[in-house]
């Protein structure tokens, strides 16, 4: 309904002949309601765009078919909505949606989005129009330009009139409603009435000259008229009518007659059978009345030569005969020679007179359409047209009708006037009042919206700022209550502002002194009275204190109330004058720093004695770091010994197409191991991830080698399923966990891979141990049987599962022990995980094992940061 509203203030401000308007408000409503509301506001904008669109299409001088009319509607609703969800997007994209005009910056940039959305509506509306034949060519720049405008300073003006319009309660949205709707009706009833008074005037002005050129023609005719009757005098009565008495006759009269004079003038004569006429002598040589010419098949001429015969002594008029659509005057010419009695006929140039006419400046945007009236064989009466279209114009805006008899024949003149001819000083005042008061209102609402809204938010300043004043008062009172010291303030004329119960408790003040307002004289006269300040003058002490409190400096000072009592009193000044003073007890912290005292020299001798036994402790930590050296050095050792148990690297270098191996133990020594051996007539690759690291890692991978010495040599080669499972059990019973009673839970995972003689075929299994494969640019994993080997609560009899991979070739095989994907990194504070670690491996694939190597290591370096490392890292890649 407010869209609708919006339209028919649209209406009264719309061009003549047009469907465009100067000023659209529905458009910055749109706006409004998309900013508001987004897609809920779609039906709303659709039913509201379809009702004002037909409405203005039926309110058309020729209004369209129901499906014309559905159809162009649907269209230009569709322009509507489109240009407001544009226009919302850029606004939220590019300025302020709650308020465009809120910052300098966001009003810039609402006011160049406002044309260019405008543009969609505009383009679609105009086009439609024409495509539809509801406007003319003619008409088709003026409605797209002045359209877009319309729609332009709908959006500039209402669009921020509706959004702060939604922010006020309903009595203020009323209220400039109201105001709205008095501007609105004040500038259209002044400009109505200004309109119509011109429109008044306009049509009389039309009338007036439409008679003032009818009247001209007619005259113009009436002149012409008295040519031929002068000739008509001179001739009638005569014997005979010489030519070149006649031409004679005819150059006198024009001589005479200057202006409005027949083009033609000729003298007609009967054959001699009486059919037909023949044209005796004529002052024209080609034409209808070229001399010694017959009329022939020219039947109208002919019926009006012989009607002018019959009804002798009258003129009459004859339109439209001949090429040029030429008006002929002819009147019968009676003489005293029976053989020379003839018809005397005059021809006027119908076009030439009508220019001459049109030249006129009163006839600007006027057109003519001339008809006379005609009957047929059975009487009925018609009109023909002589001059000028069968319909108006486009472009006209009043038509002026006429009817007159010019002779014999009855002529009707249509003065069409178009709009052009509306103009004048009035009409375009009314215009610029409708402009000027509409913009004038809008403004003055958006004004009074606007001072309503700073009065709003002074009040609302005005109550933060109370609110806020209140809790920090509130919030200090609180403050100063909960404090251990006491607090009290003085203003510029010593008058207490501020103080708290504490300061009551420390000073012994009574209850009835203190109070906001007291004089800081009247309590130190309370104290003077009360000897606070020792021996000497009262009168001196009161000046002295009072002369100190007026200085307003810092000021920190203790000293000893009579009743033994210690207080620390600390304080400075306060902006604009006064101070503010604190007050400690400080008696208990007096005794507790003579108790200190005491205590000081107790700690004296006890720190003589604490550093003879420090002199005892230095050498008790010379034989402690003795000791750490002989166990770093056995640790050093192990390290050397475990390396030692490492498979030499030429094996790999020459079973292997490219390879690398990362081992690096977190520690001097770990708990990760791996093996490289050959079993029968197949090279076995393995990698074992032992519980825990550094020492006991390391004990761990000895007892797993140990356990692989004696599986190779209990299982037959080629059954890795097998050997896996001999591990296990090996393992387990070493550890003594596989039994019920056992007490530890320590083991391995492995991945082991067997590669047959060929080289074709490789069999991997794995414990809690996944396999890598990288291939055609794509990583796979097989993951191995879910238990590890040697660990508690595993059954003895566990099965490993085999997995056979073939077509080794243009494959590459990695195994990773848990160190590396479980690194937390320094930045991202997770695990580096398996995703980036496959990624890795595929984007270093086009590298040598070698740099492989190197970037896996890189990249851990990186991640890792200066987080410390968590475990061992063990990485083994290769490729046949």
């Amino acid at each position: 309904m407010i869209y609708i509203a919006a339209g028919k203030v649209g209406h009264v401000m719309a061009l003549p002949g047009t469907n465009a308007t100067i000023l659209w408000p529905p458009s910055g409503i749109a706006l409004a309601a998309v900013l508001m509301m987004g897609p809920r506001s779609l039906a709303g904008l659709w039913l509201g765009a379809l009702a004002i669109n037909g409405w203005t299409l039926l309110g058309s001088p020729t209004p369209p078919r129901f499906e014309v009319l559905a159809l162009v509607s649907s269209v230009m609703a569709f322009g509507s909505i489109l240009q407001s969800f544009v226009g919302a997007w850029a606004v939220r994209r590019f300025s302020n949606a709650a308020n465009p005009l809120s910052t300098v910056q966001s009003s810039i940039a609402f006011l160049a989005i406002a044309p260019l959305m405008c543009v969609l509506s505009s383009s679609i509306g105009a086009l439609t129009l024409l495509t539809s034949g509801q406007i003319h060519d003619a008409l088709f720049q003026t409605t797209l330009f002045t359209w877009w405008g319309g729609d332009t300073i709908g959006v500039i003006l209402f669009t921020p009139f509706a959004l702060l319009m939604m922010r006020m309660n309903h009595v203020r949205q009323g209220v400039l409603i109201v105001l709205l709707a008095i501007g609105f009706f004040a500038t259209s009833w002044v400009s109505s009435s200004l309109r119509d008074q011109a429109e008044r005037v306009w049509q009389a002005r039309a009338d007036s000259t439409a008679q003032q050129l009818t009247s001209t023609f007619l005259l113009w005719l009436d002149l012409s008229y008295a040519s031929v009757y002068g000739t008509t005098a001179l001739f009638s009565g005569s014997n005979a009518v010489d030519e070149d008495e006649f031409l004679d006759t005819v150059d006198n009269l024009e001589a005479v007659q200057s202006s409005n004079f027949p083009s033609s003038m000729a003298y007609v004569l009967k054959t001699e059978d009486g059919k037909d006429w023949t044209i005796a002598f004529s002052t024209s040589t080609l034409g209808i009345l070229a001399a010694e010419t017959t009329v022939g098949a020219d039947a109208k001429l002919s019926k009006s030569l012989a009607q002018a015969w019959s009804d002798s002594g009258k003129l009459h008029l004859s339109t439209g005969v001949g090429d040029n659509q030429e008006i002929l005057l002819i009147t019968a010419m009676r003489t005293d020679s029976q053989t020379q009695e003839g018809v005397l006929v005059a021809t006027i140039d119908l076009s030439a007179t009508l220019d001459g006419l049109f030249a006129r400046p009163e006839a600007k945007n006027l057109t003519l359409r001339l008809s006379e009236e005609v009957a047929n064989n059975d009487g009925e009466k018609s009109l023909r047209l002589l001059y000028g279209g069968q319909n108006a114009p486009a472009e006209t805006v009043r038509t002026v009708p006429l009817r007159t008899i010019s002779g014999s024949t009855v002529l009707d003149f249509r003065w069409d006037a178009a709009a052009g001819f509306a103009g004048g000083i009035d009409l375009a005042l009314s215009d610029a009042i409708m402009i000027g008061g509409t913009i004038s209102t809008v403004f003055i609402t958006l004004f009074t919206m606007f001072l309503l809204f700073q009065n709003e938010s002074i009040k609302d300043r005005v109550r933060e700022r109370t609110e806020e004043v209140t809790s920090k008062t509130q919030l200090l009172q609180a403050v100063m209550g909960s404090m251990g010291q006491g607090i009290a303030a003085f203003d510029r004329d010593l008058k207490m502002v501020a103080f708290n119960k504490q300061f009551l408790t420390i000073r012994g003040y009574p209850e009835d002194l203190v109070f906001e307002g007291q004089d800081f004289k009247a309590l130190i006269e309370y104290d003077v009275t009360h000897d606070e300040f020792g021996p000497g003058d009262p009168e001196e002490i009161l000046h002295e204190k009072l002369d100190s409190a007026r200085m307003f400096i810092d000021h920190h000072f203790e000293r000893q109330r009579p009743n033994g009592q210690f207080i620390d009193v600390m304080g400075g000044p306060i902006p604009g004058g006064g101070f503010v003073s604190t007050y400690s007890d400080i008696t208990d912290r007096k005794k507790t720093d003579a108790k200190i005292e005491q205590q000081l020299k107790e700690l004296d001798k006890a720190r003589k004695a604490t550093l003879n036994m420090m002199a005892d402790a230095e050498a008790a930590r010379s034989e402690l770091q003795a000791v750490l050296n002989e166990m770093s050095a056995s640790i050093n050792y192990a390290s050397h010994i475990q390396r030692s148990v490492l498979p030499d690297n030429s094996l790999f270098e020459t079973l292997f197409q490219d390879h690398f191996v990362i081992w690096q133990p977190r520690d001097v020594v770990g708990g990760d191991m791996y093996w490289c051996r050959l079993w029968g007539d197949g090279l076995l690759v393995m990698l074992g991830d032992c519980t825990g690291h550094g020492v006991p890692g390391a004990f761990m991978t000895l007892i797993a080698s140990g356990a692989l010495d004696n599986a190779l040599a209990d299982v037959p080669h080629g059954h890795v399923g097998v050997l896996t499972q001999r591990i296990h059990q090996l393992i387990q019973t070493t550890l003594g966990q596989h039994g019920e009673n056992s007490e530890s839970d320590d083991g391995m995972e492995l991945g082991v891979c067997f590669i047959g003689s060929e080289l074709d075929e490789m069999i991997f299994v794995g414990a809690r141990f996944e396999l890598f494969i990288v291939e055609n640019g794509m990583v796979s994993t097989i993951k191995g049987t879910k238990s590890g080997t040697g660990y508690r609560g595993i059954s003895m009899n566990q099965e490993f599962a085999e997995n056979r991979i073939v077509n080794l070739p243009g494959k590459t095989f990695y195994m990773s022990s848990d160190g590396l994907i479980d690194q937390v990194g320094e930045e991202t504070k997770r695990s580096y995980g398996k995703k980036r670690f496959k990624e890795l491996l595929l984007s270093s694939q086009h590298l040598p094992m070698s740099e492989q190597k190197d970037m896996i290591l890189q990249t851990l370096f990186q991640h890792q940061g200066r987080q410390a490392r968590r475990d061992d890292v063990s990485v083994i890649g290769f490729k046949l």
